[in-house]
């Protein structure tokens, strides 16, 4: 796997795992109020992410790579906002799921592209 694809799949997990904390974040705040504990924590949480993602984009403008777009999964209606509280319950599993194999993921791209560049210094 070239750097592009490494960076690009990085990309795409994480802003699958903001989009979701937007929605994390909304329920929280419809459930317990705006200053609640829980939402400061996502709220933080999203920040850090976004930082991350900030970080991705440098790498990839560095490097020369060519962008990757957003995951048009994530644009779908159905998985912005679903229908019911059951299709969101479903949606909530499925992302949690996939975040954590793209957390595992992401953690061996930037191990081996550190690993790569390092010696660079």
């Amino acid at each position: 796997m070239d750097d592009a694809a490494r960076l690009s799949a990085i990309y795409s997990s994480m802003y699958v795992a903001r989009r979701y904390l937007y929605e994390m974040e909304w329920d929280a705040v419809l459930e317990e109020g705006t200053h609640s504990s829980l939402a400061a924590n996502i709220t933080a949480c999203r920040h850090q992410l976004q930082t991350f993602i900030t970080a991705i984009n440098v790498t990839i403008d560095v490097l020369d790579v060519q962008h990757p777009g957003r995951p048009s999964y994530v644009m779908e209606p159905d998985m912005q906002d679903p229908p019911s509280e059951y299709l969101r319950h479903i949606r909530d599993f499925l992302v949690l799921r996939d975040f954590r194999v793209a957390v595992e993921n992401s953690y061996h791209h930037l191990y081996f592209m550190y690993d790569k560049y390092a010696w660079q210094d």
